[in-house]
């Protein structure tokens, strides 16, 4: 027998199966009997993909009528499958409900199901890739294709209803956990809507925004696009809300604001013509974000929004939605203390809520900020529970803020090694993630890291690339963080006008968009001013300085990267 399926695993495996049903005389000759039929009597051997294959096909014919129906059906399913899922997808006209786990179990014995179990988790069961083909090919002969991916679509869009709330849930880990055993399955089921069901497509990658941000927001973004940019969408408005409301929001993270800004808009407008009040709040609540730190940052109107939404999530007694508001209400940093008191009242409710992922973050965002402030104890308290959460949580995204954090703390040690490590760490996973604001973010703090540690030719590089980017995306705090840093890089090399330019830029500039400087960041800028007045004389100074006041965006990083001589000079 082993000479016969040429020492092939799988085919060992088929063959090993039947030893409880047949003598190894029987299987020696049903083997040869199977594999002459593809060799017409010769004795030649078969080639070994050809030889796998006459061992499925021995093995498929041993089975029952229903075994047969069963197999050929849970080829549909990609990347494994539990039980709910197979009695759901494959029971009826020919295998009965009750039929389908023993039925599974049978073809686990006879080594075509593969059975996992985890402690705690409830039991997948898979097939071998080799297996699965053969069985779509069964699948596609019994003329069944279409409807059992129509019942696996169906499944699976229900599935996705479950999952967007559990996955700001209590049990989140527990249902990341699962999303993430099924991710094929749903990859697979928006494959078949995108054929032939725009309406599931829809719902399905709209419903996985919380995965998608924590996990790959790019591919999410892919599938949003694929469903949204078909004009059928349109037939379907609340699904192309959630989907709009989801691509809205994934878009900001890239930095695309004028998309994301558009599909939010058109999001709330579908939500409240739907009636879907919790849809509306999240809208307002991602629109007033967005207007508070967006490229045309305006923190009052966005607050204003904000509120709103708040308002509406407490009238509907939605804990974790008024905990999400608060949360943003704290991006407001015209007044630090009233932004800490927000973020302290989110993490209260957060913890009500139980959305470990969520109030993870916001301990992170308060340690960073309370830390930038000098509060440094203080911060250290929301920094050690937010790490530990994400460990347990075991979630990338949400440690750009703590990594910050740390980084922070590691360049007022002096520690610029350390800090650096934790930056290239952020830099690495927001780029790995399709992040690319966390990861201009992490870039910038590269260049301030090389800038405190003397290496000049690598901060210009970093701060100038930060510079272009941040002015490319439309991001003036990224720009005014890059361009203020750069004024410190040009005290350096002894070009204290140009700095002091930079820095009256900066200054009118976050008036503009009413962002003000943690503690830590404005004793910084004070010090340079103090130190460019001192080598330049006070009048010189404010001359420099009021001419940067006058500047553009595009001028002032024009003159911080080309340090040439003021526009208005």
């Amino acid at each position: 027998i082993c000479r016969r399926l040429d020492g092939i695993p799988l085919a060992l495996e088929l063959a090993a199966a039947r030893v409880n049903v047949f003598s190894t005389e029987q299987i020696a000759e049903r083997l040869n009997e199977s594999f002459n039929l593809l060799t017409g009597g010769s004795r030649t051997a078969l080639p070994r993909q050809q030889t796998l294959r006459a061992s499925i096909d021995w093995s498929w014919k041993l089975l029952s009528e229903s075994e047969q129906t069963l197999l050929r059906r849970l080829a549909v399913f990609a990347g494994g499958w539990t039980l709910d899922a197979a009695e759901t997808v494959c029971a009826g006209h020919g295998v009965e409900l009750y039929q389908v786990l023993d039925r599974m179990d049978q073809l686990a014995m006879k080594s075509l199901v593969v059975v996992h179990q985890e402690e705690g988790r409830a039991k997948r069961y898979h097939l071998l890739e080799m297996i699965r083909e053969y069985a779509s090919e069964k699948l596609a002969e019994a003329s069944e294709e279409e409807k059992i991916h129509d019942q696996h679509l169906k499944y699976f869009l229900k599935l996705s209803e479950k999952l967007e709330p559990e996955l700001v849930g209590p049990q989140q880990m527990a249902w990341f956990a699962r999303t993430n055993d099924e991710i094929n399955n749903l990859r697979a089921a928006l494959e078949y809507a995108v054929r032939t069901e725009m309406e599931a497509g829809l719902y399905i990658a709209g419903r996985l925004e919380h995965f998608w941000s924590s996990f790959d927001g790019r591919e999410g973004t892919r599938w949003l696009v694929e469903f949204l940019e078909k004009p059928e969408s349109k037939g379907y408005p609340h699904a192309r809300a959630k989907a709009l409301y989801a691509q809205g929001r994934l878009l900001f993270r890239s930095e695309e604001f004028d998309v994301a800004q558009t599909a939010t808009e058109e999001s709330l407008t579908l939500f409240r013509a739907a009636g879907d009040q919790y849809g509306e709040v999240d809208c307002l609540i991602w629109l007033g974000f967005m207007t508070m730190l967006g490229p045309m940052a305006d923190p009052s109107k966005g607050t204003k929004i904000i509120q709103q939404a708040l308002t509406l999530a407490r009238s509907l007694g939605d804990i974790g939605r008024q905990a999400w508001a608060l949360n943003f209400l704290g991006w407001d940093h015209r007044d630090f203390k009233r932004a800490f008191a927000y973020w302290e009242e989110a993490i209260t409710l957060y913890r009500q809520a139980g959305n470990w992922r969520f109030l993870a973050d916001n301990l992170s965002e308060l340690g960073l900020f309370l830390l930038l402030d000098g509060q440094v104890d203080a911060a250290q308290k929301y920094l050690d529970e937010s790490s530990l959460l994400l460990q347990q949580l075991n979630i990338k995204v949400r440690r750009n803020h703590l990594l910050s954090a740390y980084g922070q703390i590691a360049i007022m040690r002096g520690d610029y090694d350390l800090a650096r490590s934790y930056f290239q760490e952020d830099a690495a996973i927001s780029n790995e993630l399709g992040g690319r604001m966390e990861y201009l973010w992490a870039s910038v703090r590269l260049g301030f890291v090389e800038l405190r540690a003397g290496n000049i030719t690598e901060a210009r590089q970093m701060l100038a690339e930060a510079a272009r980017n941040f002015q490319q995306d439309g991001s003036r705090i990224g720009v005014v963080v890059s361009l203020e840093w750069m004024a410190s890089l040009h005290i350096a090399v002894n070009k204290a006008e140009v700095a002091a330019r930079l820095i009256g830029w900066a200054d009118a500039t976050r008036e503009v968009i009413g962002d003000t400087r943690p503690f830590l960041e404005q004793a910084d800028v004070d010090h340079d001013i103090a130190t460019v007045a001192v080598r330049i004389g006070d009048a010189a100074f404010q001359e420099a300085y009021d001419e940067g006041r006058e500047m553009s965006l595009d001028e002032a990083v024009a003159y911080a990267l080309e340090e040439g001589e003021p526009p208005n000079a």
